[in-house]
Protein backbone atom coordinates (compact mmCIF):
# COMPACT_ATOMS: atom_id res chain seq x y z
CA UNK A 1 0.00 0.00 0.00
CA UNK A 2 1.46 3.38 -1.03
CA UNK A 3 1.37 6.24 1.48
CA UNK A 4 0.14 8.90 -0.94
CA UNK A 5 -2.97 7.01 -1.92
CA UNK A 6 -6.37 7.40 -0.31
CA UNK A 7 -8.11 4.22 0.67
CA UNK A 8 -11.14 2.80 2.38
CA UNK A 9 -11.43 -0.56 4.09
CA UNK A 10 -11.84 -2.53 0.89
CA UNK A 11 -10.91 -0.70 -2.33
CA UNK A 12 -7.67 1.19 -2.99
CA UNK A 13 -6.92 3.39 -6.00
CA UNK A 14 -3.39 4.16 -7.12
CA UNK A 15 -1.46 5.03 -10.29
CA UNK A 16 0.69 2.67 -12.31
CA UNK A 17 3.19 0.37 -10.63
CA UNK A 18 4.70 -2.47 -12.59
CA UNK A 19 6.26 -4.22 -9.60
CA UNK A 20 4.30 -7.34 -8.80
CA UNK A 21 6.16 -8.45 -5.71
CA UNK A 22 3.08 -7.64 -3.63
CA UNK A 23 0.85 -10.05 -5.50
CA UNK A 24 1.90 -13.11 -3.57
CA UNK A 25 0.39 -13.68 -0.14
CA UNK A 26 1.36 -17.35 -0.09
CA UNK A 27 1.84 -19.00 3.29
CA UNK A 28 5.01 -21.15 3.35
CA UNK A 29 4.21 -24.78 2.72
CA UNK A 30 4.45 -27.00 5.79
CA UNK A 31 3.08 -30.24 7.11
CA UNK A 32 -0.22 -28.62 8.06
CA UNK A 33 -0.99 -27.76 4.41
CA UNK A 34 -3.32 -30.21 2.67
CA UNK A 35 -3.42 -30.19 -1.13
CA UNK A 36 -6.52 -31.02 -3.17
CA UNK A 37 -6.83 -31.18 -6.97
CA UNK A 38 -10.24 -30.37 -8.48
CA UNK A 39 -11.67 -29.73 -11.93
CA UNK A 40 -13.94 -26.87 -12.95
CA UNK A 41 -17.55 -27.96 -13.16
CA UNK A 42 -16.92 -30.71 -10.59
CA UNK A 43 -15.63 -28.62 -7.68
CA UNK A 44 -18.57 -29.37 -5.39
CA UNK A 45 -18.34 -33.16 -5.64
CA UNK A 46 -14.54 -33.07 -5.65
CA UNK A 47 -14.33 -31.05 -2.43
CA UNK A 48 -17.00 -33.12 -0.69
CA UNK A 49 -15.17 -36.35 -1.57
CA UNK A 50 -11.89 -34.85 -0.36
CA UNK A 51 -13.32 -33.87 3.03
CA UNK A 52 -14.86 -37.33 3.40
CA UNK A 53 -11.65 -39.21 2.56
CA UNK A 54 -8.85 -36.95 3.80
CA UNK A 55 -7.66 -36.55 7.36
CA UNK A 56 -8.49 -32.84 7.31
CA UNK A 57 -9.16 -30.69 10.37
CA UNK A 58 -10.04 -27.10 9.36
CA UNK A 59 -8.90 -25.85 12.76
CA UNK A 60 -5.39 -27.28 12.26
CA UNK A 61 -4.83 -27.58 8.52
CA UNK A 62 -4.57 -25.10 5.68
CA UNK A 63 -6.15 -26.11 2.38
CA UNK A 64 -4.23 -25.61 -0.87
CA UNK A 65 -6.20 -25.99 -4.09
CA UNK A 66 -5.04 -26.82 -7.61
CA UNK A 67 -7.31 -26.60 -10.67
CA UNK A 68 -6.79 -29.17 -13.41
CA UNK A 69 -5.48 -27.77 -16.74
CA UNK A 70 -5.11 -24.18 -15.47
CA UNK A 71 -1.97 -22.14 -15.00
CA UNK A 72 -3.06 -20.24 -11.91
CA UNK A 73 -1.23 -21.16 -8.70
CA UNK A 74 -3.02 -21.21 -5.36
CA UNK A 75 -1.75 -18.10 -3.63
CA UNK A 76 -5.23 -17.26 -2.38
CA UNK A 77 -7.05 -16.38 -5.59
CA UNK A 78 -7.56 -19.95 -6.82
CA UNK A 79 -8.88 -21.02 -3.42
CA UNK A 80 -11.36 -18.14 -3.31
CA UNK A 81 -12.51 -18.96 -6.84
CA UNK A 82 -13.01 -22.62 -5.92
CA UNK A 83 -15.00 -21.65 -2.82
CA UNK A 84 -17.25 -19.45 -4.98
CA UNK A 85 -17.93 -22.28 -7.46
CA UNK A 86 -18.52 -24.67 -4.55
CA UNK A 87 -21.22 -22.46 -3.11
CA UNK A 88 -22.79 -21.59 -6.47
CA UNK A 89 -23.31 -25.32 -6.97
CA UNK A 90 -24.70 -25.71 -3.44
CA UNK A 91 -27.17 -22.88 -4.04
CA UNK A 92 -28.38 -24.44 -7.29
CA UNK A 93 -28.70 -27.97 -5.90
CA UNK A 94 -29.81 -27.39 -2.34
CA UNK A 95 -31.57 -24.02 -2.04
CA UNK A 96 -34.63 -22.48 -3.68
CA UNK A 97 -34.18 -18.91 -2.48
CA UNK A 98 -33.27 -15.56 -3.98
CA UNK A 99 -31.52 -12.59 -2.28
CA UNK A 100 -30.98 -14.59 0.92
CA UNK A 101 -30.04 -18.27 0.80
CA UNK A 102 -31.69 -20.81 3.11
CA UNK A 103 -30.91 -24.51 2.53
CA UNK A 104 -34.11 -26.51 2.10
CA UNK A 105 -33.35 -29.62 0.04
CA UNK A 106 -30.35 -31.07 1.85
CA UNK A 107 -32.28 -34.18 2.91
CA UNK A 108 -31.07 -35.78 -0.32
CA UNK A 109 -27.54 -35.56 1.14
CA UNK A 110 -26.21 -37.98 3.72
CA UNK A 111 -25.26 -36.59 7.13
CA UNK A 112 -21.52 -36.93 6.50
CA UNK A 113 -21.89 -34.99 3.23
CA UNK A 114 -23.78 -32.21 5.01
CA UNK A 115 -21.09 -32.01 7.67
CA UNK A 116 -18.39 -31.81 4.97
CA UNK A 117 -20.04 -28.72 3.47
CA UNK A 118 -19.37 -26.77 6.68
CA UNK A 119 -15.60 -27.02 6.14
CA UNK A 120 -15.66 -24.15 3.63
CA UNK A 121 -16.61 -20.48 4.16
CA UNK A 122 -20.29 -19.86 3.54
CA UNK A 123 -22.72 -17.17 2.44
CA UNK A 124 -26.07 -17.97 3.98
CA UNK A 125 -28.79 -16.24 5.97
CA UNK A 126 -27.67 -14.61 9.22
CA UNK A 127 -30.72 -16.09 10.93
CA UNK A 128 -29.77 -19.60 9.80
CA UNK A 129 -26.16 -19.11 10.91
CA UNK A 130 -27.25 -17.78 14.27
CA UNK A 131 -29.40 -20.87 14.77
CA UNK A 132 -26.41 -23.07 13.92
CA UNK A 133 -24.08 -21.23 16.28
CA UNK A 134 -26.14 -20.73 19.43
CA UNK A 135 -29.47 -22.47 18.78
CA UNK A 136 -31.44 -19.52 20.12
CA UNK A 137 -34.74 -18.35 18.66
CA UNK A 138 -34.66 -15.12 16.68
CA UNK A 139 -37.08 -12.24 16.99
CA UNK A 140 -40.23 -12.41 14.88
CA UNK A 141 -39.37 -9.20 13.02
CA UNK A 142 -35.92 -10.46 12.04
CA UNK A 143 -37.40 -13.78 10.95
CA UNK A 144 -40.05 -12.01 8.88
CA UNK A 145 -37.55 -9.69 7.17
CA UNK A 146 -35.30 -12.62 6.32
CA UNK A 147 -38.20 -14.56 4.83
CA UNK A 148 -39.35 -11.62 2.70
CA UNK A 149 -35.80 -11.10 1.42
CA UNK A 150 -35.66 -14.73 0.34
CA UNK A 151 -38.73 -14.50 -1.92
CA UNK A 152 -38.94 -13.82 -5.66
CA UNK A 153 -39.99 -10.24 -6.36
CA UNK A 154 -43.60 -11.03 -7.32
CA UNK A 155 -44.31 -13.06 -4.18
CA UNK A 156 -42.47 -10.54 -2.01
CA UNK A 157 -44.63 -7.67 -3.28
CA UNK A 158 -47.83 -9.59 -2.53
CA UNK A 159 -46.72 -10.47 1.00
CA UNK A 160 -45.54 -6.92 1.75
CA UNK A 161 -48.76 -5.36 0.44
CA UNK A 162 -50.85 -7.78 2.49
CA UNK A 163 -48.89 -6.95 5.64
CA UNK A 164 -48.93 -3.18 5.14
CA UNK A 165 -52.46 -2.65 3.80
CA UNK A 166 -54.46 -5.83 3.43
CA UNK A 167 -57.47 -4.13 1.84
CA UNK A 168 -55.38 -2.82 -1.06
CA UNK A 169 -54.24 -6.25 -2.19
CA UNK A 170 -55.90 -7.59 -5.31
CA UNK A 171 -58.18 -10.42 -4.26
CA UNK A 172 -57.08 -12.62 -7.16
CA UNK A 173 -53.42 -12.17 -6.21
CA UNK A 174 -54.15 -12.85 -2.57
CA UNK A 175 -56.15 -15.98 -3.29
CA UNK A 176 -53.70 -17.24 -5.88
CA UNK A 177 -53.26 -20.85 -4.84
CA UNK A 178 -49.60 -20.85 -5.85
CA UNK A 179 -48.55 -17.95 -3.64
CA UNK A 180 -49.59 -19.44 -0.32
CA UNK A 181 -49.75 -23.16 -1.12
CA UNK A 182 -46.15 -23.12 -2.32
CA UNK A 183 -45.19 -22.10 1.22
CA UNK A 184 -47.39 -24.83 2.71
CA UNK A 185 -50.02 -22.50 4.20
CA UNK A 186 -53.13 -24.46 5.20
CA UNK A 187 -55.51 -21.58 5.86
CA UNK A 188 -56.63 -18.68 3.72
CA UNK A 189 -55.24 -15.26 4.64
CA UNK A 190 -57.51 -12.63 6.16
CA UNK A 191 -56.96 -9.15 7.48
CA UNK A 192 -56.98 -10.52 11.03
CA UNK A 193 -54.64 -13.46 10.56
CA UNK A 194 -52.21 -12.29 7.86
CA UNK A 195 -49.35 -11.28 10.15
CA UNK A 196 -49.50 -14.44 12.25
CA UNK A 197 -49.85 -16.51 9.08
CA UNK A 198 -46.75 -15.01 7.45
CA UNK A 199 -44.84 -15.34 10.73
CA UNK A 200 -45.70 -19.05 10.89
CA UNK A 201 -44.69 -19.52 7.25
CA UNK A 202 -41.40 -17.73 7.96
CA UNK A 203 -40.64 -19.98 10.91
CA UNK A 204 -41.46 -23.11 8.94
CA UNK A 205 -39.34 -22.15 5.93
CA UNK A 206 -36.30 -20.74 7.75
CA UNK A 207 -36.15 -22.68 11.03
CA UNK A 208 -37.96 -25.99 10.61
CA UNK A 209 -37.09 -26.98 7.04
CA UNK A 210 -33.29 -26.69 7.36
CA UNK A 211 -33.28 -28.23 10.85
CA UNK A 212 -31.36 -31.30 9.66
CA UNK A 213 -28.55 -29.14 8.28
CA UNK A 214 -28.59 -26.98 11.41
CA UNK A 215 -27.90 -30.07 13.50
CA UNK A 216 -25.15 -31.23 11.12
CA UNK A 217 -23.35 -27.88 11.15
CA UNK A 218 -23.80 -26.75 14.73
CA UNK A 219 -20.69 -28.27 16.31
CA UNK A 220 -18.31 -27.18 13.55
CA UNK A 221 -19.68 -23.67 13.12
CA UNK A 222 -19.69 -23.07 16.85
CA UNK A 223 -15.90 -23.56 16.74
CA UNK A 224 -15.49 -21.20 13.77
CA UNK A 225 -18.04 -18.45 14.18
CA UNK A 226 -18.83 -18.09 17.88
CA UNK A 227 -16.53 -15.06 18.05
CA UNK A 228 -18.68 -13.26 15.45
CA UNK A 229 -21.67 -13.08 17.78
CA UNK A 230 -23.65 -10.95 18.42
CA UNK A 231 -25.20 -11.25 15.01
CA UNK A 232 -24.17 -7.69 14.07
CA UNK A 233 -20.71 -9.13 13.48
CA UNK A 234 -22.11 -10.88 10.40
CA UNK A 235 -23.61 -7.77 8.81
CA UNK A 236 -22.38 -6.58 5.43
CA UNK A 237 -19.78 -3.81 5.58
CA UNK A 238 -20.76 -0.59 3.84
CA UNK A 239 -18.07 0.79 1.59
CA UNK A 240 -17.29 4.17 0.01
CA UNK A 241 -14.89 4.64 -2.88
CA UNK A 242 -12.21 7.34 -2.49
CA UNK A 243 -9.77 8.58 -5.11
CA UNK A 244 -6.20 9.69 -4.33
CA UNK A 245 -5.45 13.41 -4.64
CA UNK A 246 -2.25 13.23 -6.68
CA UNK A 247 -3.41 11.75 -10.00
CA UNK A 248 -3.49 13.00 -13.58
CA UNK A 249 -6.63 14.02 -15.44
CA UNK A 250 -6.61 10.81 -17.50
CA UNK A 251 -6.26 8.70 -14.35
CA UNK A 252 -9.07 10.58 -12.64
CA UNK A 253 -11.40 10.13 -15.63
CA UNK A 254 -10.66 6.40 -15.71
CA UNK A 255 -11.18 5.92 -11.98
CA UNK A 256 -14.34 8.04 -12.01
CA UNK A 257 -15.68 5.80 -14.76
CA UNK A 258 -14.86 2.71 -12.70
CA UNK A 259 -16.53 4.17 -9.65
CA UNK A 260 -19.68 4.99 -11.63
CA UNK A 261 -19.69 1.52 -13.13
CA UNK A 262 -19.49 -0.11 -9.70
CA UNK A 263 -22.32 2.05 -8.40
CA UNK A 264 -24.48 1.06 -11.38
CA UNK A 265 -24.03 -2.68 -10.79
CA UNK A 266 -26.91 -4.68 -9.40
CA UNK A 267 -26.26 -7.26 -6.71
CA UNK A 268 -25.49 -10.10 -9.13
CA UNK A 269 -23.08 -8.04 -11.21
CA UNK A 270 -21.37 -6.62 -8.12
CA UNK A 271 -20.89 -10.17 -6.88
CA UNK A 272 -19.34 -11.07 -10.24
CA UNK A 273 -17.08 -8.00 -10.03
CA UNK A 274 -15.80 -9.10 -6.61
CA UNK A 275 -15.15 -12.58 -7.92
CA UNK A 276 -13.26 -11.24 -10.94
CA UNK A 277 -11.02 -9.07 -8.76
CA UNK A 278 -10.54 -11.37 -5.76
CA UNK A 279 -11.52 -14.88 -6.80
CA UNK A 280 -14.37 -14.79 -4.30
CA UNK A 281 -17.86 -13.34 -4.42
CA UNK A 282 -17.41 -11.79 -0.98
CA UNK A 283 -14.78 -9.52 0.53
CA UNK A 284 -13.09 -11.77 3.11
CA UNK A 285 -10.30 -9.99 4.97
CA UNK A 286 -8.99 -8.45 1.75
CA UNK A 287 -8.79 -5.10 -0.03
CA UNK A 288 -9.11 -4.47 -3.75
CA UNK A 289 -6.25 -2.33 -5.05
CA UNK A 290 -6.81 -0.57 -8.39
CA UNK A 291 -3.55 -0.10 -10.29
CA UNK A 292 -3.41 2.29 -13.27
CA UNK A 293 -1.11 1.16 -16.08
CA UNK A 294 0.25 2.87 -19.24
CA UNK A 295 -1.78 3.30 -22.41
CA UNK A 296 -2.79 0.28 -24.47
CA UNK A 297 -4.06 -0.01 -28.02
CA UNK A 298 -7.77 -0.43 -28.64
CA UNK A 299 -7.07 -4.02 -29.70
CA UNK A 300 -5.32 -5.05 -26.45
CA UNK A 301 -7.30 -2.82 -24.09
CA UNK A 302 -9.00 -4.79 -21.30
CA UNK A 303 -9.18 -4.96 -17.49
CA UNK A 304 -6.74 -7.39 -15.85
CA UNK A 305 -7.25 -8.90 -12.40
CA UNK A 306 -4.69 -10.60 -10.14
CA UNK A 307 -6.84 -12.57 -7.71
CA UNK A 308 -3.96 -13.67 -5.46
CA UNK A 309 -3.29 -10.08 -4.42
CA UNK A 310 -6.79 -8.70 -5.16
CA UNK A 311 -5.38 -6.22 -7.69
CA UNK A 312 -7.32 -4.78 -10.62
CA UNK A 313 -5.29 -3.23 -13.45
CA UNK A 314 -6.87 -0.55 -15.64
CA UNK A 315 -5.15 1.25 -18.48
CA UNK A 316 -5.33 5.04 -18.64
CA UNK A 317 -6.36 4.49 -22.27
CA UNK A 318 -9.91 4.19 -20.96
CA UNK A 319 -9.76 7.98 -20.76
CA UNK A 320 -10.56 7.89 -24.49
CA UNK A 321 -12.73 4.76 -24.46
CA UNK A 322 -15.12 5.25 -21.55
CA UNK A 323 -17.90 3.31 -23.22
CA UNK A 324 -15.49 0.41 -23.69
CA UNK A 325 -14.90 0.23 -19.93
CA UNK A 326 -18.55 -0.68 -19.35
CA UNK A 327 -18.61 -2.93 -22.41
CA UNK A 328 -15.47 -4.80 -21.38
CA UNK A 329 -16.59 -5.31 -17.79
CA UNK A 330 -20.05 -6.42 -18.88
CA UNK A 331 -18.58 -8.98 -21.27
CA UNK A 332 -16.26 -10.31 -18.56
CA UNK A 333 -18.77 -10.34 -15.72
CA UNK A 334 -21.56 -11.88 -17.79
CA UNK A 335 -19.31 -14.85 -18.50
CA UNK A 336 -20.27 -17.90 -16.46
CA UNK A 337 -16.68 -19.12 -16.08
CA UNK A 338 -13.41 -17.28 -15.41
CA UNK A 339 -10.06 -18.93 -16.12
CA UNK A 340 -6.80 -18.40 -14.26
CA UNK A 341 -4.45 -17.32 -17.08
CA UNK A 342 -1.52 -15.62 -15.30
CA UNK A 343 1.21 -17.52 -13.50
Amino acid sequence: MLDQHSSDNEILFNPGDNHFNKLDDTVPLNESVKKVIVQRGHVFDGMINYFLDANFDPRLNQLQVELVSERGEDAGGVFRDVVSEFWETFYIKHTVWYDIKIPTTVLIMRREHCEAVANLPIQLSEVFLQRCIDGKDVQDEQLLNTFLSSLPNIDREIFEMALNDFDCVDEEDLCDVHVFSSYEARIMPTKDNIRNLVRDISHHQIVQKPLFLTECWSLLLQCYLKSLLPITGLEEVHRDLHLPDDISKAEKVTLDALRQYIKSCNKDKLTAFLRFCTGNDLIVGKQIQVRLTPSMSAFTLRPIAHTRGCILELSTSYDNFLLLLREHFDNILDSKMLRMDII
